[in-house]
């Protein structure tokens, strides 16, 4: 008696099938791409925090810098100008040539005078500098709220402007703020001082004109002055206001 064996089973792949494996690893490929991709923007936008938040840091520490030594200057100024006053009060009462004391006063006098227009000068292009801080800060702020909307409900400080797109600056709409006060101060205080050298170069050069002429000739030149200062300062707010 015979027994036959069994006959072994095919183990043929089909055309099907390599389709089918190939569709599966299209899809694990396709998925792990879209994995990559998520990474690598997520690391992407990690490191754009990282930067805009030193960057900040940075902006912060300018904008405290720029700010110190504004009011190094305009104390350095102030205090020039009362040690000079001082000196001149005590000075007049020991000269004896008041035609020499007269002469000293007017090269003090020119010295505060173009020392107050720098200090002017200082302190609208310090304005727009600490403006141009401002904006930046606020616009790295602005990235933070867009990225993560909930926390504009604790934010107090309003928002920069949104950025412009490529190949466009990013402009601040609120104006420069220019302390006006103390810019108005010391365009008088320069305009009490260029209505006293008038007055005195007229004293020194003129002997028959009488005190009261000369003070008000020294009046007049000082409203003058401090009105032709008044209109310089505002046109170079102006102009930084336009450049901003």
């Amino acid at each position: 008696m015979t027994c036959e064996k069994p006959m072994p089973q095919s183990n043929h792949i089909t055309h099907e099938d390599i389709l089918e494996q190939l569709n599966s690893l299209k899809s694990q490929l396709e998925l792990l791409q879209k994995q990559s991709l998520n990474v690598a923007a997520a690391s992407s936008r990690d490191n754009g925090a990282k930067f805009l938040l030193r960057e900040f840091n940075e902006l912060g520490h300018f904008w405290r810098h720029t700010d110190a030594r504004m009011e190094s200057a305009l104390n350095l100024y102030l205090t020039a100008s009362s040690l000079v006053v001082a000196g001149l009060v005590y000075l007049s009462q020991q000269v004896t040539d008041l035609r020499i004391f007269i002469s000293l006063m007017i090269l003090v006098a020119a010295g505060l005078f173009i020392g107050g227009l720098i200090l002017v000068s200082r302190i609208v292009s310090t304005a727009a500098l600490k403006a141009e801080y401002i904006h930046a800060l606020n616009l790295i702020r602005r990235y933070f709220v867009d990225t993560n909307n909930p926390i504009k409900d604790y934010l107090v400080l309003p928002l920069a402007d949104s950025p412009k797109g490529a190949g466009h600056r990013s402009t601040q709409s609120r104006p420069i703020w220019v302390p006006a006060s103390l810019t108005r101060a010391i365009n008088a205080w320069n305009g009490i001082l260029f209505g006293f050298v008038i007055g005195a170069v007229i004293w020194l050069t003129e002997q028959g004109v009488s005190l009261p002429i000369i003070i008000g000739v020294g009046g007049i030149a000082a409203g003058l002055c401090f009105l032709a200062l008044m209109r310089l300062t505002q046109k170079r707010t102006r102009r930084a206001n336009e450049a901003h």
